[in-house]
């Protein structure tokens, strides 16, 4: 007990983690909550502490001086307070909430995260802000709508199933004295893929100009393949030079046999010096294919997909790529 008064941020740590495991265990659900009593709390905002001390010291001013009209006056303005105090919990009890399927993206891209709100017919409408733990605020307007769908912004820094924290619903309305929240605890994921290497868009209309304009797309019998980041060793014949005027980067030309009915994407193939670059590199090479309609296939070192094409396809390999090296979620 000595140490714990000696050491107050442990002791809040200790409370805020035992305030989380609490309410996880209590409020998680896996897709769809309704707000009931157990699920919503209730305290004054700071407005409304200001406002209770007004009470307080109306109150004592009334018990002083014996006068009935600021003894009125103080009943009076607690009573209100009583009633925005109840027109806040409505406001929350009863709500319908369910998730929808997040949608993937790419890392470093910002993940939507969509939420439907629902109240009931006899509930009395409200004014909810959402937020994430440090995040900005969101307000639904749920006054003029029985319901609304919201999307929530996550950012993904990383490949591989990201799943968000605990979201804040909470209300103040009416009046802002009084705020009533819960905790949305939900099972929901989306699937984040490798970040596509950043090649500037040479591949355009524009860029295929450039190239029928300036130099020809082959060489020694082969065909211009893309873009790749210049490496010491590369011919500067290579060097594609409007690349380097648009992105102060350079970036050197590859080429490959003329097109055939498919290829394959292999991971021993890829250059990069690491397993996240090679990765990359993929997934640009995926999105590529795509763009031009022809078959590609997959080889990693611990799984491999047949030559095809189409969009289950490209969503079938890039999901292998987010989750390579990773454990699947249980």
């Amino acid at each position: 007990m000595r140490s714990w008064l000696q050491n107050p941020p442990s002791l809040l740590l200790s409370w805020r983690r035992y305030w989380q495991n609490w309410s996880r265990q209590r409020l998680a659900s896996h897709d769809r909550v309704r707000l009931d009593q157990r699920r919503i709390f209730i305290l004054p905002s700071r407005s409304g502490l200001g406002f209770i001390a007004l009470l307080m010291l109306l109150l004592l001013l009334a018990i002083n001086f014996q006068n009935a009209l600021i003894y009125g006056l103080c009943f009076w303005l607690a009573t209100i307070m009583l009633l925005l105090t109840l027109h806040t919990y409505r406001g929350l009890h009863g709500l319908q909430v369910h998730t929808l399927p997040g949608q993937p993206c790419f890392a470093g891209e910002t993940a939507l995260f969509r939420l439907h709100l629902q109240r009931e017919a006899k509930q009395s409408g409200c004014v909810l802000t959402l937020c994430w733990p440090g995040g900005p605020a969101i307000s639904v307007d749920l006054l003029n709508h029985a319901s609304q769908s919201v999307d929530l912004p996550y950012p993904a820094a990383q490949r591989g199933w990201l799943r968000p924290p605990r979201l804040t619903l909470q209300t103040t309305y009416p009046g802002g004295l009084i705020r009533a929240w819960t905790y949305l605890i939900f099972d929901w994921q989306a699937l984040v893929y490798p970040a596509p290497l950043a090649v500037p868009p040479a591949l355009s209309s524009d860029s295929e100009s450039e190239h029928s304009d300036s130099q020809p797309l082959s060489a020694g019998g082969q065909d211009f393949h893309g873009l790749r980041s210049y490496q010491a060793g590369d011919s500067l014949r290579r060097i594609h030079w409007p690349a380097y005027a648009r992105s102060g980067r350079l970036y050197s030309r590859t080429f490959s046999q003329s097109l055939r009915q498919h290829d394959w994407l292999d991971w021993q193939a890829m250059p990069g010096p690491g397993s996240e670059a090679r990765l990359s590199q993929l997934c640009s090479e995926i999105l590529r294919m795509e763009q031009l309609h022809q078959s590609y296939g997959l080889r990693l070192p611990n799984q491999q997909f047949a030559p095809r094409h189409g969009t289950a396809h490209q969503a079938t390999c890039l999901k292998a790529l987010a989750l390579y090296g990773l454990e699947e979620p249980r």
